[in-house]
């Protein structure tokens, strides 16, 4: 079972983004903040993370490659609400994976971790 970790401060998309990828197959982490998704990153392995860009205290930019750093293998999905802010080109050009708009429908969510998964499954290649 692939696992997944969720980096968002609000607690109702992150509530809902591990419902949509549970009832898929996946296994889910879930956390609200910087600090906690770099002690969840140091002692787990994750296959994919949704990095949220705008969050209080430490946002998902500034976070960015300290996943890349304890996880690279793992890729990372950008969640923003808009996807032509600065911030969100500067994520794609510091290793973001990919970048999905929010809000995003649960079918797309599910193809498009489906497909990046498979992309990166050295057993399926």
């Amino acid at each position: 079972m692939k696992n997944i970790l969720i980096i968002d401060d609000e607690v109702f998309l992150r509530a809902t983004l591990a419902a949509i990828l549970r009832r898929a197959g996946y296994f889910t982490q879930e956390v609200g903040d910087a600090q906690a998704a770099l002690q969840m990153l140091s002692g787990r392995h994750f296959d994919l993370v949704f990095l949220d860009l705008q969050m209080p205290e430490r946002d998902g930019l500034d976070l960015l490659p300290e996943i890349i750093s304890l996880a690279p293998i793992a890729p990372v999905l950008i969640l923003t609400a808009d996807s032509t802010s600065d911030k969100a080109l500067k994520a794609q050009r510091l290793g973001a994976y990919e970048i999905l708009v929010k809000p995003v429908d649960p079918c797309q969510i599910i193809n498009r971790v489906c497909k990046i998964l498979k992309q990166n499954d050295p057993a399926v290649a």
